[in-house]
């Protein structure tokens, strides 16, 4: 299930698969999650001293119903700041996030 952000003028949007050819705001963006090692290097020429992100517990908890979190989201965020240390960038995080699991939406 995503949630994509919601206006005034247009509601939230809920899809339970992917859809293709669909993007921001039902549920495709940037595709910081592909390109995050080419992004901290992009930070790093640019003299970036921290990177603020957000740890979304949907990668840790993917249903919410779960009782051992997801371990490819852990190894992901862990890559995250060893690759942060390797070009000397502090991550600065955020533990709350506004996704919440499909689970737990019902």
């Amino acid at each position: 299930m995503t949630f994509a952000g919601g206006t005034a003028e247009k509601s939230r949007i809920f899809h339970e698969h992917a859809q293709d050819n669909v993007y921001f705001p039902s549920h495709k963006t940037s595709a910081g999650y592909e390109h995050i090692d080419e992004d901290i290097k992009l930070m790093a020429e640019m003299d970036f001293k921290m990177y603020w992100l957000s740890i979304a517990w949907t990668r840790i908890f993917l249903n919410g119903d779960e009782t051992q979190p997801n371990q490819a989201g852990l190894d992901y965020y862990r890559h995250v700041f060893e690759f942060c240390r390797k070009y000397d960038i502090e991550p600065l995080v955020t533990i709350s996030h506004y996704e919440i699991p499909y689970y737990l939406s019902k």
